[in-house]
């Protein structure tokens, strides 16, 4: 938007599945992501790559109409068979926990 980035995803195609990465910066900027990544003076840590959502419309919309946005476009763009998913779901303690030292470490984190 405006020549600058406000989506940033990924795809990759298995077994004959579509999986879809992706993220949208809400509000804020990528200016924090330049002050953590040490002697960058990337057009990044400047900022002058990214913008926001909240930088083109204001309010911003609520998470739940985001989604139902994206849903619906996606849904009536690709076709297919969609089924919901709930945030609610409850996950087993002893396979998080091991699963959340490992990849929530600084050592993952800056792995090289």
């Amino acid at each position: 938007m405006g020549g600058r980035k406000l989506v940033g995803s990924a795809q990759v195609r298995l077994e004959g599945k579509l999986l879809q990465h992706g993220s949208i910066l809400l509000g804020d900027d990528q200016r924090l992501l330049g002050r953590l990544v040490a002697g960058s003076r990337s057009a990044v840590a400047d900022g002058a790559s990214s913008t926001h959502l909240g930088a083109w419309l204001d309010p911003v919309p609520s998470l739940d109409a985001l989604v139902e946005t994206f849903t619906s476009a996606f849904r009536d763009t690709l076709g297919g068979d969609w089924h919901g998913a709930s945030a609610a779901i409850t996950l087993d303690p002893t396979l998080v926990e091991p699963l959340e030292r490992h990849y929530c470490s600084s050592a993952w984190t800056w792995r090289r």
